[in-house]
């Protein structure tokens, strides 16, 4: 195979520029009373939801809905601000499920319960300030500052926060809808369930533990933050502790079924044996051997015995289409020929017509580690279930 051409550079990392200037208040947004009272009072109940209950975690995980999908410099930047920055705080992120077009982000972060407190005492502040020097509301005519402007609009006078900080505060209103506790959408599974938490000083390991204590109960790690377990034990996780999890499926994947190419190949009967052209790699459903361009395609089985026995005729379709693709896509589809010319295949059958998602991972992991000489890589296998449009799926 030919050696992969790289271009070493010499980066050299420098700090970008301080400051953001001073914040206005975005579009015909308005910060009221009402408002202000009761993003207090939707802290005031995540406090109460925790202290309810024997949690877990040192700190609070808490959802900030916004009031549209929100660039990173709109973010909120006074409120939730603790040890950490709200940008450093963030944890999660995920769409509302309001209809395609109008979803707006749901960030969660995971805070210090000093931060909640201290965001109640700004908010309150802040209700005051509205009295006192606004009428009862900020707009864009009382409150925004042009460039221009001889005299801009100032805050100053109060002792409590700077009047940058007191604009930031009221900026970061204008743009959340309402703050929440995060709440895992409960299911019944007879499978056994993945499960994604959120990143806290816990360890995934450490969570069985504490809700179990004694009791033994087999699960298996995922990375950092995500479990295998039975169904009995993600029931009783998504009932104790629901506000950890950020993500849970069903471990179980049946791949999209493709139909038979009966007449793909037949009128091709020869292709050029292969020289030195560039190796792909391909984890896919299981290849048929039997195809005219099979001296391109280096098959490697990775099907255990109970796999093995459940395959299908069907099964084959899918990855040999694929690497058909790799190996002679331009003869297949002259109408589509890129002039990249054909390439062998490294192809890694890895399922028939379905597979955990959780083997699949460790499949993965073992196929490319020990496959180093390969740097492209071609993974398309799809399931006929949609992903949440919350989360992208345990496999991406």
């Amino acid at each position: 195979m030919n050696k992969l051409l790289k271009i070493k550079l010499k980066f050299n990392p420098e700090p970008g520029p301080s400051g953001g200037g001073v914040r206005n208040l975005r579009s015909e947004r308005i910060v009221d009373i009402e408002k202000v009272s009761q993003l207090i009072l939707d802290l005031k109940k995540v406090k109460i939801y925790y202290a309810s209950r024997q949690t877990l975690i040192k700190g609070c995980l808490i959802d900030v809905y916004y009031d549209d999908v929100i660039a990173k410099s709109n973010r909120v930047q006074q409120v939730l601000k603790g040890v950490k920055k709200p940008d450093d705080s963030i944890v999660g992120a995920r769409f509302s499920d309001a209809p395609m077009g109008h979803a707006n982000h749901i960030i969660t972060h995971y805070v210090e319960f000093g931060a909640i407190d201290e965001t109640i005492n700004k908010l309150e502040f802040i209700i005051t300030l509205l009295n006192e020097r606004l009428s009862g509301e900020a707009n864009k005519e009382n409150f925004n500052i042009n460039k221009d402007d001889d005299n801009p609009i100032s805050f100053k006078g109060y002792k409590e926060y700077s009047d940058l900080e007191i604009r930031g505060i009221i900026v970061d209103c204008s743009v959340i809808e309402k703050f929440d506790v995060p709440q895992i959408q409960i299911f019944k599974s007879t499978e056994s369930v993945l499960i994604t938490f959120y990143k806290t000083e816990l360890k995934t390991s450490e969570i069985l533990d504490k809700i179990y204590k004694n009791e033994y109960h087999r699960y298996y790690t995922y990375g950092e933050n995500s479990l295998l377990v039975e169904p009995n034990v993600f029931e009783r996780l998504s009932e104790e502790i629901p506000y950890l999890i950020s993500m849970a499926v069903s471990d179980i994947s049946c791949l999209s079924p493709m139909k038979k190419m009966d007449d793909i190949h037949k009128d091709i009967l020869e292709i050029p044996s292969p020289q030195n052209e560039p190796t792909i790699g391909v984890i896919d459903t299981v290849f048929n051997k039997n195809v005219y361009f099979s001296e391109w395609v280096d098959y490697r089985e990775t099907l255990f015995d109970y796999e093995r026995s459940g395959i299908k005729d069907e099964d084959y379709y899918h990855g040999t289409a694929i690497s058909s693709i790799l190996v002679d896509g331009h003869t297949l589809n002259p109408e589509l020929d890129d002039g990249c010319g054909r390439f062998r295949v490294r192809h890694f059958g890895v399922c028939g017509d379905r597979i955990s998602p959780s083997l699949l991972i460790k499949k993965i992991t073992s196929i490319v580690d020990s496959n180093p000489d390969i740097h492209v890589w071609n993974l398309s296998l799809g399931t006929e279930q949609e992903v949440s449009k919350n989360f992208i799926s345990f496999d991406a």
